[in-house]
């Protein structure tokens, strides 16, 4: 009875947020980002031409990383949803040329040229999950690729798909991705970026560290020999994180205990890799990778959290650099130790995976500070603002514009992040004007802190 209480719970938890954040969809859905790796080896092998002494796989493993810094130096936040629709139809337009061709030449320098673009195409997906949107919308949107990634290993195992299973899953992916950038609009993540951050790094620190430290294990975990689909693997990985849901809702909403059940099942899936060599039990350590997807879920959620309140766009910047230089050496690291010690690459998967368990239970006093504060965190300003406008009956592009006038933006800065004509800020600023009773701009800020200042004492008296 507990547990189908639970799964309604789950359902509707899911259900309502998934109702209330429609719009923010196209950032929830983490396309660019899900595992890719292993579906471009059974797709187009390793590249049949070497590329600057490289094979097409690790071409676009650095290409792919460069995609990152290109998006790290080049692109400013107001165009960055211009930069998501043209890398996101290029990466789609190099998908589909090297899926024409099965070996040669122009496959290696198509796979390298997809990736560059899709490794830009992973960093914007990251800043619109971090910036548009909340932490609950950050959980569902990380299960629901999750999800995709799952569903899809389990159709792609039928017989009959077999040979193009790698095909649908990353077409499937890139068209995502395109019809998702689609929808980037400046004024989802704007006033996001434009308010004030939160000067604390510890949180910042251990949620790069897990997020590192997921992507290390699981490109090390993905040297292992390569498995095709198979949909008794799909199964059990469903059934994994339908319990780590229900685990998710029974501890209420403690994400670290995901982050330890990641680190548990990695490294019990190295442990039944290793006794296969004396058994046969090697299904049963591709079964426990999938609690990989739970560190994928919890990395995230945790990165984009600490991110959003703490670090504004020059500060993301910064990050994507250093993840750059991280990606760098996860694409050499792994490679050149599967190269020289190929029996022993296992070993040294599991022993980092234990140290950075050991790591990361040294540092969840620091995540538990955070995540649950002794004294809960006074409400965000901009909600209280939010709830003012909706009060008086402002409709959305109203408290697009107040918000922005609040934030002391001029008319023609207003119409440039909306993307609207001057003409009608003005027609839409004499509207929230006349519903809040106000004379003009310059009494704007006075009327929303007066007024929110009678809300708190409100809230003090009734306490």
């Amino acid at each position: 009875m507990k547990t189908c209480g639970l799964l309604e719970e789950s359902s509707n938890f899911i259900w309502e947020n998934l109702k209330n954040s429609r719009s923010k969809l196209q950032y929830m859905l983490l396309f660019s980002l899900a595992p890719i790796f292993g579906n471009v080896k059974i797709t187009f092998g390793t590249g049949s031409e070497m590329l600057f002494g490289m094979s097409g796989i690790y071409a676009m493993g650095l290409a792919y990383a460069l995609g990152t810094l290109f998006m790290a130096l080049f692109i400013r936040a107001k165009d960055l949803h211009r930069y998501a629709k043209v890398l996101s139809f290029l990466a789609l337009l190099f998908f589909v040329l090297i899926s024409l061709f099965r070996e040669g030449f122009f496959v290696s320098v198509g796979m390298m040229l997809f990736g560059l673009c899709y490794g830009a195409c992973s960093a914007i997906a990251l800043f619109g999950f971090t910036y548009a949107l909340q932490p609950k919308e950050r959980f569902i949107g990380a299960g629901l690729t999750v999800f995709y990634t799952i569903v899809f290993q389990i159709i792609c195992a039928l017989p009959f798909l077999t040979p193009i299973s790698g095909r649908l899953y990353l077409g499937a992916q890139v068209i995502g991705t395109f019809l998702c950038f689609y929808r980037y609009k400046p004024e989802d993540y704007v006033p996001s970026l434009a308010g004030e951050k939160t000067k604390s790094n510890s949180i910042i620190g251990v949620a790069i560290f897990f997020y590192a430290a997921h992507k290390i294990i699981m490109y090390f975990y993905s040297k292992l020999p390569p498995d095709m689909p198979d949909m008794l693997i799909g199964l059990i990985a469903l059934l994994i994180i339908v319990c780590a849901m229900l685990i998710y809702f029974l501890v209420r909403f403690n994400i670290v205990h995901l982050c330890s059940l990641f680190f548990g099942g990695m490294i019990i899936s190295y442990v039944l890799h290793l006794v296969s060599r004396y058994a046969n039990v090697e299904i049963l350590g591709d079964m426990t990778q999938s609690f990989g997807y739970m560190g994928f879920i919890a990395s995230y959620y945790l990165l984009g959290s600490a991110m959003q309140e703490r670090l504004d766009y020059k500060g993301f910047q910064k990050f994507l650099l250093a993840m750059l230089c991280l990606q760098l050496l996860v694409q050499i690291l792994p490679s050149f130790l599967a190269n020289r010690f190929p029996d022993g690459l296992i070993f040294f998967s599991l022993s980092l995976t234990v140290l950075f368990f050991i790591v990361f239970a040294l540092l969840i006093p620091i995540l538990i500070v955070h995540l649950f504060p002794s004294n809960p965190p006074a409400e965000d300003p901009a909600e209280k603002r939010r709830k003012l406008m909706l009060k008086y009956d402002l409709s959305e592009r109203e408290q697009e514009l107040a918000e922005l006038l609040y934030q002391g933006k001029l008319f023609k800065e207003c119409a440039l992040v909306l993307e609207i004509s001057i003409d009608t800020v003005r027609y839409h600023s004499k509207n929230l004007y006349r519903k809040l009773g106000i004379n003009g701009r310059n009494a704007l800020a006075g009327f929303f802190d007066e007024n929110t200042k009678k809300q708190d004492a409100e809230e003090n008296n009734e306490e």
